[in-house]
């Protein structure tokens, strides 16, 4: 592996952030929304996304393993400023702040999905309430109350 195949990586990684950044940003409309069904699209997208990222990755570590670059982010920059090709420099800070920013996206839909979740749960629970208006919580957290006209324990 060459120079060459580390920066067919790093550009394979690149799209693969910029699809799933745009991915992200339609994810963030449709939980605004409550739009379920585009929801479920937008991760089977995001998953085929994710894959292809995991693989380019992969090709990446290898093409610089070839190359002998151990180390984290700071030496692969090193490395590329070294180089006289200043597009695989380029393109790799556009992936370092890509990622970044993806990871911010992410962080911001998983914190928006939380609040729909703890609002989804107390929407169910208000009408779990409604549904069973003698159904109430003893402080052991089991239930009380009457289900009907029958004793509990009675079959």
């Amino acid at each position: 592996m060459s120079a060459a195949a580390l920066s067919a990586a790093v550009r394979r990684e690149l799209a693969g952030f910029q699809a799933l950044s745009a991915i992200l940003a339609e994810e963030f409309t449709a939980l605004g929304r409550g739009d379920v069904a585009t929801l479920e699209t937008l991760t089977a997208r995001k998953n085929t996304v994710l894959d292809e990222l995991q693989q380019a990755a992969q090709q990446r570590s290898q093409s610089l393993q070839m190359l002998n670059i151990d180390g984290g982010r700071q030496v692969v920059e090193a490395w590329l400023k070294a180089q006289s090709d200043t597009s695989q420099l380029r393109d790799w800070q556009q992936l370092m702040a890509l990622a970044a920013q993806v990871k911010q996206s992410f962080e911001v839909n998983k914190v928006l999905l939380d609040g729909l979740s703890r609002h989804n749960q107390q929407t169910i629970d208000l009408l779990s309430r409604l549904l069973n208006p003698d159904l109430t919580y003893g402080a052991d957290g089991r239930t009380s109350g009457q289900f009907g006209a029958r004793d509990r324990g009675a079959v």
